[in-house]
Parts: structure tokens; sequence; C-alpha cells
């Protein structure tokens, strides 16, 4: 059993993992996991607990014992597949979205390649856990402990219901509470998010602590689905923890007085500078319309009211944990629905007919046999060619928006504490001239925010930006990184620098050390041959890329063909991870343009590296299909 949580003494992990060495994951081979002839009575008594909290639940019908292959390996090609029992057809889900600092820290997200669906998977320290369906089943992946998994399928008759403008009226809020104010960040709207659980719910979730970090990673998701940028709104995890002696009551609206006015919850809510609260629990909330599954007190923006309670069953493979986030932020559901005659209106969900069965995006509660989308409604953004929210009409009382609602508020709840985010910025040199190879070069990382409590840095270096060497190169805030006189002029030498602050947020960033000809411009080598192409801003290309943005492939075109005889390519995710490597060679067909495929990389922005005899050009490439 976890210790209770005590602001004087949390210190959330740096993980071992991120030592490991980032290495090439290797082509998948068949589908990533596999039925089981194993039985209950093969369980142990904490595994039999943990089952049974599946059998038992609202949302569960059958059950199948699975084995999970290694799934590093199959996320190579950014093509998972998936066979479930009863169905002889192999489904192929295509990533649209993939965070993997490490082989045992994986967040992945995708949609089926020929029919409506979609994947969402956290792999963290060993364990997969997470949500995918297809056509008319639903599915969950939840681990037992010991390399034990079930595959649920969800066999809900009625949606969960969800409560907010309730009757939820303390008398009790702590003082504590009332004296925060909220000031000016000056800087993006992140919001802070402090989720806690009980002891029911950690019973319940095999390894709590990093379930908690795949929400905060299926949350963001939503958003980015949404068309909502890292810039106009993100959730940061500002801590997590076992919250001690709260004892479930069996009435949602009880226990959610009961968080709001708790003066331990208080005290860590001010510890972590957080905007936002949520409990996880295993309280089997039930009411004469059905189960509830999340539960938050307000419809609109509040500070003493920025609190929910979510079924930790239901978390993920419902997207109640993001569902009832949003609620904090004024999204509401559906007219007539569960308190949905709040005011204005633009802030609902959307529902359309596609493939055969009524979809609905994130907010939408209370509908027989739903199909949610990861999707808060949003007019200008579709879902299988279909738009996945309405524009208003002249008297404004069918919009369908709630993707404008999380943008216009972001800040306003962002502002609910004073920011204390984790930041860091890497100061140096970022090309190195070849005559002067040998000399190191010397880098330091300025580190903000946080939380109180001491720095942990790790500096690592790579010569292919995949393979960080597991040696830290560093574990201060400086950093002395070796240019060997091996390297040539075009080389480049990538530099990872990892932070973890004393109350566990991590932050990442990247610096690249490219390697230049004496003759070029930087290197003051008065050469007059082709220039070396490195400013994008001062410097015109001897190659071109054509379309960009990017759908399904993109074109390479030398511009000026007399001066290029051969060149290389190499296309990196901006983390730093190669998916493309290759040569072309333009004197037998005395070629210009070179096409290159890009329907199986997930949508993001990229780094495209042409090198030539004495060119180096970067051209910066966003894909989105």
């Amino acid at each position: 059993m976890s210790k209770p949580l005590n602001p004087t003494s949390i210190s959330l992990f740096l993980y071992f993992s991120i030592f490991l060495l980032f290495s090439n994951f290797i082509a998948a081979q068949g589908t990533f996991f596999s039925t089981t002839a194993q039985t209950k009575n093969d369980l142990n008594p904490v595994q039999i607990l943990r089952y049974e909290k599946s059998e038992f639940s609202g949302v569960t019908g059958a059950i199948y014992f699975i084995q999970v292959n290694d799934f590093s390996q199959q996320v190579a090609d950014q093509e998972l597949e998936i066979q479930v029992p009863g169905d002889a057809h192999v489904y192929k889900y295509h990533a649209r979205y993939v965070w993997s600092p490490s082989p045992v820290d994986i967040t992945w997200y995708g949609d089926l390649t020929d029919s409506l669906g979609y994947a969402s998977l956290q792999f963290k320290e060993g364990e997969l856990s997470g949500y995918f369906n297809m056509n008319e089943r639903d599915f969950f992946i939840q681990p037992l402990g010991d390399d034990d998994y079930i595959l649920v399928e969800l066999e809900e008759e009625d949606a969960a219901i969800c409560g907010y403008n309730s009757p939820d009226h303390p008398t009790g809020i702590n003082d504590i509470q009332t004296s925060q104010v909220a000031l000016d960040r000056g800087e993006n709207c992140d919001v802070k998010v402090l989720v806690l659980y009980t002891d029911n719910a950690e019973e319940k979730i095999d390894n709590i602590s990093t379930f908690i970090s795949g929400l905060i990673a299926q949350s963001n998701q939503a958003l980015r689905n949404s068309g909502i940028t890292a810039s106009e709104l993100t959730f940061v995890l500002a801590g997590k923890g076992l919250l001690a002696d709260f004892v479930e009551s069996g009435i949602i609206s009880t226990d959610l007085t009961t968080l709001r006015t708790s003066s331990t919850v208080a005290n860590l809510r001010n510890y972590y500078y957080a905007d936002c609260v949520m409990l996880l629990t295993d309280g089997d909330y039930s009411s004469n319309e059905g189960t509830i599954y999340g539960f938050t007190p307000t419809c609109n923006q509040d500070d003493t009211k920025a609190f929910s309670i979510v079924e930790a069953y239901a978390a993920s493979s419902r997207m109640t944990f993001v569902h009832e986030l949003a609620h904090q932020f004024g999204c509401k559901h559906s007219p007539g629905n569960n308190n949905g005659d709040c005011e204005p209106n633009f802030e609902r969900p959307h529902w359309f007919h596609c493939g055969g069965r009524d979809r609905y995006t994130i907010m939408e509660a209370g509908v027989k046999k739903k199909q949610r989308i990861p999707h808060f409604s949003n007019p200008e953004i579709s879902y299988h060619e279909h738009p996945t929210g309405t524009h208003a009409n002249s008297s404004g009382s069918v919009e369908r928006d709630n993707a404008r609602q999380l943008r216009e508020q972001a800040c306003t709840i962002g502002n609910y504490r004073v920011s204390n985010d984790l930041k860091a910025n890497i100061y140096g040199d970022d090309h190195w001239c070849v005559s002067s190879l040998g000399i190191p070069i010397p880098l330091v990382a300025q580190v903000s925010g946080g939380g109180p409590g001491p720095y942990t840095y790790l500096w690592q270096i790579s010569n292919d930006g995949i393979n960080y060497d597991p040696t830290p190169l560093s574990t201060t805030a400086n950093a002395i990184v070796p240019m060997p006189t091996t390297l040539e002029a075009g080389d480049v030498v990538f530099v990872k620098f990892t932070v973890v602050s004393g109350t566990g947020q991590m932050y990442v960033t990247y610096w690249d050390i490219r390697v230049l000809p004496l003759e070029s411009p930087d290197c003051d080598g008065g050469w007059e041959g082709p220039a070396l192409h490195v400013d994008p801003d001062n410097i015109s290309f001897l190659f071109s890329i054509n379309p960009n943005p990017i759908h399904n492939y993109f074109d390479i075109v030398v511009l000026e063909p007399g001066q290029i005889v051969d060149f290389s390519m190499e296309l990196y995710s901006m983390l730093g991870q190669l998916y493309i490597r290759q040569t072309f060679d333009s004197r037998p067909e005395n070629r210009t343009s070179y096409r290159l495929d890009t329907d199986h990389l997930p949508d993001g922005t990229y780094l495209l590296r042409i090198k030539s005899k004495g060119i180096y050009e970067s051209h910066k490439l966003v894909i989105t299909h």
C-alpha cells in the first residue's frame, strides 16, 4: 500500500528508463496480443481482486485472458495489428501520434486504416493499458500485474451518467482556498492538474502512477485531435498520489463535497500549484438512472469548484477523465441531457451518423450504446470526412464547438494558480567548423519552475538522433560536448537534455550541433562554390519541397541540376527519431524530382536534412493526413 501524501516528503521518481538506450524498433510481426488458455483459477489473490473489479463493473461484457507481445517492437512501422476473439479479421491501426522517449515509455494513438475505429494505448515501465474499438465493438486492456492481462469487451446498455451544476453546496470551504488569487502568468496557457486517488482506486488499477500519466497523455491527444494546439492549451501533470483515509460514501455528490472541503486537498493543491484537482475512485456510484462515472460541480469556470471525481475503471476506456476535466472549463452536454440547459449554448458536443453508427464527441453523455470519438466538437475539424461540430445559425442556437470553449477559458483556468511549470533552455554553439574539431563545445541549461526541491539533470549524446548513449554526458546543469576529429563536414552531433524537478515534473529538450566545412560562410573560408545552405531566412536553397504541408507524399525538387550530382536525405521527428534515410543519384536519368511516400507516418512536424558535396540544407515539414 502506498504511503499517504505528505507535502514535505513527496517526490516523484525519475525512473531509470530515461537512462535506457533509445534503440531502433524492430518491425512488427503479427498482432501485438493473443488470447491464452489461462483462467481465473490461475491468478493470485491480488490479481483475482483486480479481475473481479472488472468482472462486476457496469461496463463489462466478455473477458478474455491475453498475452501481450513485445509492444516496443510492434510500433516500428507505425502500424499495429489487432485480432479480437470471435472475429477472424486482422484490424490494422495506423499511428497518428506517438510519444516515445524510451522503449519502456510509449504513448500510442492511431486510427483504423480500412474502417472506423481508433486505439489509444500507454506502455509504461513494462505494462500496457489502453482502449481500442472497431465497428460496433469496444475493448480495453487491463493489466493484472505479473505480466498477466485481460481484454475486456464493453457491453453497456446505457452510457454513464455524468453530473455537473449539482446540488453540491459545501459550507466549509477552507480559508486557504479563497486566499489564492489568479495571477497573469505571461506565458502559454498550460493548465496544471493534480490527480489524487483513493485506496480502492489503487487496488483497482495496477501501477496507478503510470496509469495517471497515460490519462494526461490521452487528454492532450484529445485536444490535438480537436485542433487545439499546444500553445493554446496543454494539460500538465502537477502531481499525483494517494489521498489517504478518503472513504467513498456511495454517493458521488457527498464525496465531491468532501473532496472540495478537505484541508489536506487544499494544502496539496497549493503545494503543487495545481489549477485543477481530479480524484480517481472506485466508489460504485449509482442512481435510479444507472451508474455514475464522473461528477463535476460547476457549469462555469470557478476556482473553488475546479474539482472532479472520476471512476477509475472508466477514466481511460470511456474518456471520462478528460470529459470531466472539460466540464471545469464550462463544456456541457447536449440540451436536456443531465443539466444540459445551461446557457450560452455553443459549448455543446456534436453527433453525426458515420459507418452505420451514431458517433458522439467527448462531451456527449446518456446515450445508448454510445460510440465516442476522441474529439471535442469543432466545426473546423473532420472525422472520416464528417465535421465534428456545427456553426451557429442566425439565432446562434445550433452551434457545437467545445474546442472554442476550451480555447477561450484556457488562460482563465491556467491562472487559478501562480505558474510553476518546469522549463529549460540550452545555450551554446549550434555549429562547429571542421578546423575546430577536437575542441569540445560547452553547453549550459537554464532551468526554472517545477516546484520546491532539487533538480535532477541528465545530458546524453547521439550520432544519429535516435540512439542516445545511456552513459550520461553530464548530470549537472553544464555539459562539455566532445567533437572528435573523425567527424566530417555535414555530420550532426545530437544532444538530449532531461531535467526532473523535486515534485516530479519532467522536461526534455534537444540541441543539434552541425559540422560545417571550412568553405562555409560561417567559417570564413572564402569559398566561391555553392554556398552551404543552413539559414532559410537569409540563403536561397538548392532544393525545394512540394507540397508542404504534406498529405501522403512529397517531392524533393533539385533547383540547380548543374550543381547537384547526388545527395542523401534524412527525415527526423522533432524529437530526433529517424524515419527515412535515402540516397539519390541524378546522373542516370538527369532527374530533378524525387518522390517519397509519407502515408505511413503520423501527423506532426518533421525535420528534413539534405546533404551533398559542400551542401547542407534543413527543411521543416508538416505532415497532416
